[in-house]
C-alpha cells in the first residue's frame, strides 16, 4: 500500500516544503496537550496476537484498485503517464475541476463484486483488500463527509464497498480495506503534493476518523485495514488505533497508521525489506512495477514471464516468513480482463498444485538460503521449491538433527529416494514427471519429528571460560520502526545469544547510566526472569591517564529524502569531498544551528586522536533520526519515537591509537529546530549488576519488558553481559 518514494529534485522539494508550510499555517493553533502513551496491551493486544497467527496462516491476499483514475487508463491527452495510474491526478497536474468532471462519467456497468471474489477464490487468495479511498479523495462508499463518492457523485449510484462486503460474505472470503490518509480533494488537506507523505491537518484528521468509523460500522467484519500515505503525529496515530480497536477489536492494522502503532508491516510495493523482519509482515506486489491501477498500455505484454517472476517472488517471501499480496487494476467498465488477470490465473494454477507448501507454513528453518531452492516448513515436513536443477545428483540437508523418512513431488506424488547419513539427509534427484509451467516444482520431505529452526552458531563455555556477550556476537531480532514510510528503518527489538554451558553462570550486566531503571526480560530454555537495571556504579568508561583530543566538527551541505538514504560514502576518508559539495567547519560558521527543513539530512565529520587504545563515551544529540559510523563501521541507526524533540544517545567508542573517524548523519522529518550536538563525557561511568543463569541455558534472550510495541528499538547499544562460571565467582 506504500508508494515508491520520490527522488527529491530541487523543484519537487520546494513544492513539498510549500505544502508543509501552508498545511502548518492553515491548521488552527492548539494548546499542546500531553497524552498518556498507550500501554503495550493497547497496541499488542491478545486479540491482535491471536488474529495475527491466523493471518500468517492465510498467506495470500488480493488487492483491488478501482476508482475515478480507472477512467484515464494511465493516459492524458492520449499519452501514457510516467508512473502509477492511480496517481494520475497529481502526476499529470489535473485540476480539481477537471478531475471532478471526469468523476461524473464513472459508471462501471460491468462491475460484479462476485466475479472478483470468484477470481480470488480460484487463485487461492484468502482475503480481498479493496482500496476504499485513494489519494484522489474519491470514496467507493457512501459517506457523510463529502459528496465526492460513488453513491452521490456518479451515475453509478453504487456503494462498491457494500457490494464487495456482501460478495465476500457470500463467497466465504475475508474482506479487508485500504484507505489513504492523504486527500487531494479535501480543502482542509490542500494543497496537493505528488509526494503525498505530508502532515495531516487536524481538520483532515477528523475527517479520516469519521470515514474510518463509517467503514468499520456499516460494512460488517473487516479483517485488515491498510492505512497508507500521510504523516500522522503520534497523537493522530493513537486516535486512529483506539477508534479501530474500539469498533472492531479483531481488525488488524498495517504499519501505515504511523508511529509504530500497527499490528503488522506492509512493504513498499514490489520491494522486499532490506532485513527480514521477525514481526508479522506482508509484501505488497503488483504485476507491473510502476502501477497498481489499470493502464491501457499493459495489454501488449506476455503474462507468462510475469507470472513466473511473481511465483518466485512469492516463494521468497513465504520462505522468509512473510505473507504475500498481489494487486489487480479494474478497468473503468468494471471488468478485470487482461494481462493482470492472466498473471493471477497462472499463479493460481501453480498454487492449486502446491497448496500444501503454501498455506499454514512457516519460514525456512535455515538462516542461510540454498542457491537453487527455497524452503517452507509445517510440523514434520519441509517443502523445497526447486528453482533450478541440483548441480549434483542429490539434495543434501544437514543440521536438523532429524531423520528424513520420505520425499515426493507435490502434484504428481512421484516419490524420490532418500538416504540418511547421521546428521546429513539426502534426497536423490529425479526430474519431475509432470511439467511445471512456472518452472518451480516442489518436493515434500517428511521427517521423523517436528522440524525446529536451526539456531545461529552457538557459543560453548567450559568450566574455566569467561564469555563476553554484546551487540557484535548477538543475533538481532529485527522489526521495522517508522513515523511514516519516509522514516521507516530496521530496528533491533531483542538480542539472542545461543550459549552452551553445562554449569550455572553468573551474568554481570555492564551498562551506562542512561539504561538505569530499564526493565528487561532475560529468557533462557529454563524460563524467564525479569530485572530492573539499577546496579552499582563501577569504573570510568575512559582511562584516567590516556588523553584524547576531539577535533573540529565539519558539517556537510544539506540533502533531502528518506531517513534510510545515505548520501556520502561512510568508507571515504576525505572530508573535503561529499559528492559535489564540501564540508564546513562549524567553528568558522556563524549559522552553526540552522532552522532545519523537512526531510533534510546533514552529515558531521569529526576526527578523534587517542594516545592509546581505550574506550570513550560521547553524547550525540540529533533530531528525528540518526545514523553513526565509527572508523567506517555503522554502529547506530535510530529513529526518534517522539518526533520534533531531541534524540539523545550516549555511545561508547572503542578508540584505536592515533586518528579515529566519526561520521554522524542527523535527519529532520518535520522539526523546526536543529538539535545537533556532540559532547565528550569524560566522567561517564559503567554500572554493574549480576544475576544467576541456570545450567544448560541453550540460549539467552534479552528484550525490554515495557516495550510500547514489537517494532521499536530495544536500546541495548552499550549493554554488555559477562558470563562467568559460578564456581569461579565464589
Amino acid at each position: 500500500m506504500h508508494n515508491k518514494p520520490l527522488i527529491y529534485k530541487p523543484q519537487s522539494y520546494a513544492a513539498m516544503l510549500l505544502v508543509i508550510i501552508i498545511a502548518a499555517c492553515s491548521s488552527p493553533e492548539k494548546k499542546k496537550t500531553t497524552k498518556k502513551e498507550p500501554s503495550p496491551e493497547e497496541i499488542n493486544t491478545e486479540s491482535s496476537k491471536k488474529n495475527l497467527e491466523e493471518w500468517k496462516k492465510d498467506k495470500l491476499s488480493l488487492f483491488v484498485y478501482f476508482g475515478v483514475y480507472s477512467l484515464y487508463e494511465g493516459k492524458t491527452e492520449n499519452q501514457p503517464i510516467d508512473g502509477a495510474a492511480e496517481n494520475i491526478r497529481a502526476l499529470a497536474g489535473i485540476t480539481p475541476e477537471n478531475y471532478a468532471r471526469k468523476a461524473r462519467e464513472f459508471d462501471p456497468k460491468k462491475w460484479d463484486a462476485n466475479e472478483i471474489v470468484n477470481l480470488a477464490r480460484d487463485i487461492g487468495m484468502k482475503r480481498i483488500v479493496l482500496d476504499a479511498k485513494h489519494h484522489d479523495g474519491f470514496c467507493l462508499f457512501k459517506t457523510q463527509t463529502t459528496d465526492f463518492n460513488s453513491v452521490d457523485f456518479t451515475p453509478a449510484n453504487k456503494d462498491f464497498v457494500k457490494e464487495m462486503s456482501d460478495a465476500c460474505e457470500s463467497g466465504n472470503i475475508k474482506l479487508s480495506l485500504s484507505y489513504s490518509l492523504t486527500d487531494w480533494h479535501l480543502p482542509a488537506a490542500m494543497p496537493m503534493s505528488e509526494n503525498h507523505n505530508t502532515p495531516v491537518t487536524e481538520e483532515h484528521h477528523n475527517v479520516n476518523l469519521k470515514r474510518i468509523e463509517e467503514l468499520l460500522t456499516n460494512y460488517g467484519s473487516v479483517s485488515e485495514l491498510y492505512l497508507y500515505s500521510g504523516l500522522n503525529t503520534p497523537e493522530q496515530s493513537r486516535d486512529l488505533r483506539q477508534l479501530i480497536k474500539k469498533l472492531q477489536p479483531e481488525c488488524l492494522i498495517s504499519d501505515g497508521i504511523g508511529n509504530d502503532m500497527g499490528d503488522f508491516v506492509a512493504s513498499e510495493y514490489n520491494s522486499l525489506p532490506a532485513k527480514t523482519p521477525d514481526v508479522a509482515w506482508n509484501m505488497l506486489a503488483s504485476a507491473f512495477s510502476d502501477t497498481r491501477g489499470y493502464k491501457d498500455t499493459k495489454s501488449e505484454v506476455d503474462p507468462l514471464p510475469i507470472a513466473k517472476k511473481k511465483v518466485k517472488e512469492m516463494i521468497r517471501v513465504l520462505s522468509s516468513g512473510g505473507n504475500y499480496s498481489l494487486s489487480i487494476g479494474v478497468k473503468a467498465d468494471g471488468t478485470t480482463e487482461g494481462v493482470e488477470e492472466e498473471v493471477l490465473k497462472n499463479l493460481g494454477r501453480w498454487i492449486k498444485v502446491n497448496r500444501e507448501a503454501v498455506y499454514e507454513t512457516m519460514e525456512s528453518p535455515f538462516k542461510t538460503a540454498a542457491s537453487n531452492y527455497k524452503i517452507t516448513r509445517k510440523e514434520n515436513k519441509l517443502y523445497l521449491f526447486m528453482e533450478s536443477v541440483p548441480a549434483s545428483s542429490s539434495i543434501r540437508i544437514s543440521g536438523l538433527n532429524n531423520k528424513i523418512t520420505a520425499a515426493r513431488f507435490l502434484g504428481s506424488g512421484i516419490p524420490l529416494e532418500v538416504v540418511n547419513r547421521g546428521n546429513v539427509n539426502e534426497i536423490l534427484w529425479t526430474a519431475p514427471a509432470m511439467a511445471d509451467p512456472m518452472e518451480v516444482p516442489v518436493i515434500e520431505a517428511e521427517f521423523e519429528e517436528t522440524i525446529r529452526p536451526i539456531p545461529e552458531r552457538g557459543i560453548s563455555i567450559n568450566a574455566a571460560d569467561t564469555l563476553t556477550l554484546d551487540n557484535t556476537n548477538a543475533f538481532h531480532h529485527t522489526g521495522i520502526t517508522q513515523q511514516d514510510q519516509i522514516t521507516a528503518i530496521p530496528s533491533s527489538t531483542a538480542l539472542t545469544w545461543h550459549v552452551s554451558a553445562g554449569h550455572p553462570q553468573q551474568a554481570e550486566f555492564r551498562f551506562l547510566q542512561t539504561l538505569k531503571g530499564k526493565e528487561i526480560a532475560v529468557d533462557t530454555a529454563n524460563g524467564e526472569q525479569q530485572i530492573v537495571l539499577n546496579g552499582k556504579q563501577s569504573h570510568l568508561v575512559c582511562s584516567k591517564y590516556d588523553t584524547i583530543q576531539t577535533g573540529d566538527i565539519y558539517r556537510s551541505e544539506i540533502f533531502y529524502g528518506d531517513l534510510k538514504e545515505v548520501h556520502v560514502n561512510p568508507n571515504g576518508s576525505n572530508r573535503l569531498r561529499i559528492l559535489n559539495t564540501s564540508w564546513h567547519n562549524l567553528k568558522n560558521t556563524k549559522d552553526s544551528h540552522l532552522i532545519p527543513l523537512p526531510m533534510s539530512t546533514r552529515y558531521y565529520y569529526v576526527e578523534i586522536e587517542s594516545e592509546n587504545e581505550q574506550q570513550y563515551c560521547y553524547r550525540v544529540t540529533g533530531n528525528d533520526g540518526m545514523q553513526v559510523w565509527f572508523n567506517q563501521e555503522e554502529i547506530l541507526l535510530n529513529r526518534n519515537n517522539v518526533p520534533g524533540t531531541p534524540l539523545i544517545k550516549e555511545l561508547v567508542f572503542d578508540l584505536k591509537k592515533g586518528k579515529n573517524i566519526l561520521l554522524i548523519k542527523n535527519y529532520n522529518r518535520v522539526g523546526s529546530k536543529d538539535y545537533f550536538d556532540l559532547k565528550p563525557l569524560s566522567d561517564a561511568h559503567w554500572w554493574r549488576q549480576t544475576i544467576s543463569i541456570p545450567a544448560e541455558p541453550e540460549y539467552l534472550k534479552l528484550k525490554p519488558v515495557a516495550q510500547q510495541n514489537p517494532f521499536q528499538e530495544a536500546g541495548f547499544e552499550n549493554l554488555t553481559i559477562v558470563l562467568t562460571p559460578e564456581n569461579q565467582t565464589k
